[in-house]
């Protein structure tokens, strides 16, 4: 948290971060402006579920195979065979806000080369589906144009919310009431 809050505009919420895979006997999570970090399980406090994003995408020994290929059959489209299921664990974008890079963890297990998260082109339909949803409340985006967004608190349950601001009220009571005792 302290690492994450130095490059950040002021007070940091405790942030909603994405899961993103096991090193180890840790967790590497990442804050929805793409910082990366790896926490022991017990500093967990809350899991707020969702649906994990599947896309198409390239396995690495695929691409290196591609680029062998001369100039002219690599500009061709690739076919359906090249491409795997994988999810999709966070995108970075252009300073246009075009989508720039995806990172995925296949399916298959034996597709993954390192311990995290790896980069892969996508297929066409894959990169589409990404255009509408890759968004700081869905997934982790990091982006080269700007300062990101350290907290996903769009993401947190209304019950949460509600209990955040309950406890906070609760505090500030008792902090005002005490202040007049000597």
């Amino acid at each position: 948290m302290r690492e994450a809050a130095i490059a950040s505009p002021g007070f940091i919420e405790l942030p909603f971060w994405f899961s993103q895979c096991v090193v180890g006997d840790q967790l590497e999570i990442r804050s929805p402006g793409g910082y990366v970090a790896r926490v022991s399980p017990g500093d967990i406090c809350d899991i707020v579920p969702a649906d994990p994003v599947v896309v198409q995408a390239m396995p690495r020994h695929v691409l290196v195979q591609r680029q062998k290929l001369p100039v002219r059959e690599r500009q061709t489209e690739p076919g359906p065979e090249c491409y795997r299921p994988a999810y999709l664990m966070w995108v970075m974008k252009d300073r246009w806000n075009r989508l720039d890079a995806a990172f995925v963890r296949f399916l298959d297990g034996t597709l993954n080369e390192e311990a995290g998260p790896q980069q892969a082109p996508l297929d066409t339909a894959s990169h589409q589906l990404l255009r509408s949803i890759a968004r700081r409340d869905r997934m982790p985006v990091a982006s080269r144009a700007g300062r990101a967004s350290w907290s996903a608190v769009t993401r947190e349950l209304a019950t949460h919310r509600e209990a955040r601001k309950a406890s906070r009220k609760f505090f500030a009571a008792a902090l005002s009431s005490s202040s007049g005792c000597a």
